[in-house]
């Protein structure tokens, strides 16, 4: 069984703990950056794969790929942003998951 990438375990584990520090934020403002972060992730990772400098894509490639979405989406769906639905977040990863 493999694991996501340290880019992205690292990123995850950043905005788990900027996301605790939010508490004290407008409601607006927490469901505003959250969004924002994980369409940033979601649209990163897409160019990555979309990218002019890539000519081919390996099995193992993919599978990085697809542990990388996973740990980005159970982010999103544990993410606890008052008035924020997790099915909102999960809507920024679901191109890649096609």
């Amino acid at each position: 069984m493999g694991v996501a990438s340290d880019y992205i375990t690292t990123t995850i584990n950043f905005l788990e703990n900027t996301f605790r520090a939010f508490t004290h934020l407008p409601t607006q403002l927490s469901q505003t950056t959250c969004l924002l972060a994980c369409k940033h992730i979601s649209t990163a990772l897409m160019d990555k794969i979309l990218s002019a400098e890539v000519k081919a894509i390996s099995l193992g490639a993919l599978e990085q790929m697809s542990l990388d979405l996973m740990q980005c989406e159970v982010f999103a769906s544990k993410a606890n942003i008052a008035n924020l639905d997790s099915e909102t977040l999960l809507l920024c990863f679901q191109d890649l998951r096609q």
